[in-house]
């Protein structure tokens, strides 16, 4: 796999014919840089490649949005590496390295993606003050507003429109998804919204705040309509035997899971699939996307052509905004997650023509929607 890593890594420069013509012309090499964690052992083979192991940071995917050049630097640890707090320090050590990168490569618009959103603390004062010239992005006002709207698009085609009787558990509602799902849920008034998380004072926050049920485990949900998985934390992982009990007896749990990793993991979606419906949430579609590499590049994503991450589309329309003279974004702080910014963000995906995802469970199409 390690091979295979480099001969891509080799290829996406060979082949980065676009990047090629900016360089020519004097222009940097990237305008956006996404800085993401491996998601498993399969994602650390690929990125590092025949490089050493104890590089900090290694060259990812190039993906280009219209005019706008991006590339993912994917730093050395995964998920279960951010649980040790001992390793916080070296994590950031690897985060501000390939943000030095970064900027000598051109960038303007750094993402925070998967684990790095909090390295730095909830609204990011160190990385900010540290470089003040370039505007950072969690991406999650994006992705927040694809996931409203994929629940809606599903509650929609199931029919569940008596919000007096409609039960919605939200796995992980302490985060910023998972409390942006609650308060929407709630201001459109469904009656039967249900928390569930692993820290007790954080739980105790979103019912006091809210007004809503909280637990710390999956099993003493029964009766759910929805889920909306917001966390891949292993203790509070959907599998085939919490679905059964969870579900209602009559049709199939309702699952959008925007968790990345998967919350619902493949294997337990298998052995579920006659009791569950999955859809993958928070993902966008533009037909301005051009992954370096094509197909090669966006399997290794786990991903389809002509769609990416919702943080991903929102650094994009960000950077695309700066590049092309508009400096009011970098003026907002884009780690809050508000109403404000998320309206900012609708408008910009409507002007740069990015969508919601066509529906899709682990990147694959749904045709048939079977609730």
């Amino acid at each position: 796999m390690r091979v295979i890593g480099s001969i891509i890594k080799a290829l996406l420069v060979l082949f980065d014919w676009r990047g090629l013509k900016r360089r020519l012309t004097g222009k940097s090499y990237f305008d956006v840089v996404f800085v993401s964690n491996m998601r498993d052992v399969v994602d650390r083979d690929l990125s590092i490649g025949l490089s050493s192991k104890n590089n900090p940071h290694f060259s990812g995917l190039r993906i280009w949005f219209d005019d706008v050049a991006g590339m993912i630097r994917m730093l050395n640890f995964l998920p279960k590496d951010l649980k040790d707090k001992s390793n916080l320090q070296d994590i950031k050590y690897q985060f501000i390295s390939a943000v030095y990168w970064a900027k000598k490569k051109g960038a303007k618009v750094i993402l925070l993606a998967a684990g790095t959103k909090r390295i730095f603390g909830r609204y990011g004062e160190e990385i900010k003050s540290k470089f003040p010239d370039i505007t950072f992005t969690i991406g999650d006002n994006g992705t927040l507003f694809l996931l409203i709207s994929d629940i809606k698009f599903l509650l929609k085609k199931a029919k569940l429109n008596d919000k007096e009787n409609v039960n919605i558990a939200v796995i992980g509602c302490y985060g910023v998804l998972g409390e942006g799902v609650v308060n929407f849920l709630k201001k459109e008034g469904f009656r039967n919204v249900f928390g569930v998380g692993a820290r007790k004072e954080l739980l105790d926050r979103i019912q006091n705040k809210y007004k809503i049920s909280t637990y710390n485990n999956l099993n003493r949900l029964s009766d759910i309509d929805l889920v909306v998985a917001c966390t891949h934390n292993p203790d509070l992982r959907l599998t085939y035997e919490s679905i059964k009990k969870m579900k209602k007896k009559d049709r199939k749990l309702l699952v959008i899971d925007v968790a990345e990793p998967a919350n619902l993991g493949y294997r337990e979606y298998k052995k579920s699939k006659n009791i569950v419906f999955r859809m993958d949430g928070g993902f966008a579609y533009s037909n301005k996307l051009r992954y370096v590499l094509g197909y090669p590049a966006y399997k290794a994503l786990r991903m389809n052509k002509d769609r990416i991450f919702g943080c991903f589309a929102e650094a994009f329309v960000l950077t695309k905004e700066l590049i092309h003279g508009n400096d009011n974004v970098s003026k907002m702080d884009w780690f809050v997650v508000d109403d404000y910014n998320m309206e900012t963000i609708r408008n910009l995906f409507n002007k740069h023509d990015v969508k919601n995802s066509y529906p899709t469970c682990f990147s694959r199409r749904i045709n048939n929607i079977d609730l």
